[in-house]
């Protein structure tokens, strides 16, 4: 007779397996530290391992607006390392002594469509009101800053 339970525990490795080798996008904040003080603007840096729909950005909130995302322009990311870097704002001169949380990403096409909507509305329009964070195709990678010039 067959032994049912080394089929299953052979199951479950192939998924584990499969799994592993096809894993999750995965994306850090290098740049700045956890911690950092900035000005009204700075680049922040990162690494990214990510397929080929995967699509990064960057967006920040003031830590006390949860919820309320602004998203950033979108990085240049170097396709041989996966490094990337972008721009960021830090809202205007009324924020100066606000903690600021960074987020880091990727999204589906889709969210990104999203994103790329929200950008061309604000060019527009000349307001950039908050967001929703989109639905992520990785971890999102948070640090907290703190800006103290304008």
């Amino acid at each position: 007779m067959k032994n049912p339970l080394s089929k299953m525990t052979f199951f479950f490795m192939m998924a584990f397996i499969f799994g592993a080798a096809h894993g999750q996008d995965m994306v850090d904040i290098t740049s700045p530290n956890n911690g950092d003080e900035v000005g009204a603007t700075v680049i922040v840096k990162g690494t990214s391992d990510i397929g080929n729909q995967g699509n990064v950005w960057v967006l920040l909130h003031v830590k006390a607006l949860s919820g309320q995302w602004w998203p950033q322009n979108k990085p240049y990311r170097d396709p041989a390392t996966g490094n990337w870097e972008a721009l960021v704002y830090f809202g205007g001169p009324q924020d100066i002594d606000s903690d600021f949380e960074i987020a880091v990403a990727t999204f589906t096409g889709e969210a990104e469509k999203e994103i790329l909507k929200y950008h061309e509305h604000g060019r527009k329009t000349k307001h950039y009101p908050p967001m929703s964070f989109p639905e992520t195709t990785s971890d999102i990678k948070k640090i907290i800053v703190t800006k103290i010039s304008h």
